[in-house]
C-alpha cells in the first residue's frame, strides 16, 4: 500500500505517533510518504520512507501576505504526492491545517485529469485540535467541516471520543490508542 502521512515536525505526541506510524508502516513493506513542513525529529531515514517537505514561504516576496499561506501550500503539495506517487491513502494527524489541507487537496484532484487519484483521507485527532483549536469560535467549524468530510475519524482515547462525537455531531470515531515502542525505552 502507499501511504501519506500529514503531520507537524514535533516532538509533540502527533509529530512522535505519526514518525513511528510512518516508520512501523514501511517495516511491515509499505511505501510511505511523510509530507511536513520540515522532517519530523523522530522520522529516520529507512526504506520506504519518503519525505516531501512543504515551503510556503515563496509567496511572501509578493507582499500581500504576512504570513506563509500554509494551508494552501501544504494542499497544493498533498495533491502533487497523491498524484506523483499514486497514493492509496493520506492519513493525517491534526484536523487544522492537516485535515483541512487534506481535503482541498481531494478536490483539487477531483477536478483535475488526476481524478482516478483521488484517494480517501483519515484524520487522527490528538486532543488540542478539538479541545483548544476546535472550541474556538474562530475555527470550530472549519475543524467540524475537515472531521466531517474525512472518511475516517479516529482518536487515541475514549474521552476524546465522547468529545468529538458531541461537539462536532459525527456518526462514527473509532478509538485507536496510542503505541509506546516498549523496545526503544523512553
Amino acid at each position: 500500500m502507499r501511504v501519506g502521512i500529514c503531520c507537524f515536525p514535533s516532538f509533540g505526541g502527533s509529530g512522535v505517533v505519526a514518525s513511528e506510524l510512518a516508520l512501523a508502516l514501511a517495516e511491515c513493506g509499505d511505501e510511505v510518504h511523510v509530507v511536513s513542513s520540515s522532517r519530523p525529529p523522530r522520522l529516520a531515514e529507512a526504506p520506504g520512507v519518503h519525505h516531501h517537505p512543504v515551503d510556503g514561504s515563496g509567496i511572501l516576496e509578493y507582499g500581500l501576505f504576512d504570513h506563509p499561506p500554509y494551508t494552501l501550500a501544504l494542499a497544493n503539495r498533498l495533491a502533487q504526492v497523491v498524484r506523483d506517487s499514486l497514493l492509496d491513502l493520506i492519513h493525517v494527524h491534526y484536523a487544522a491545517p492537516h485535515a483541512v489541507a487534506a481535503l482541498l487537496a481531494r478536490q483539487m484532484l477531483a477536478q483535475s485529469a488526476a481524478a482516478s487519484r483521488t484517494c480517501p483521507v483519515v484524520t487522527t485527532v490528538h486532543g488540542t485540535d478539538v479541545t483548544l483549536v476546535g472550541a474556538h469560535p474562530n475555527y470550530s467549524d472549519v475543524v467540524g467541516w475537515a472531521l466531517r468530510g474525512s472518511d475516517r475519524v479516529t482518536v487515541p482515547s475514549y474521552a476524546l471520543q465522547s468529545e468529538v462525537l458531541e461537539r462536532f455531531a459525527l456518526d462514527a470515531v473509532e478509538v485507536i490508542p496510542n503505541f509506546v515502542p516498549v523496545a526503544q525505552g523512553p
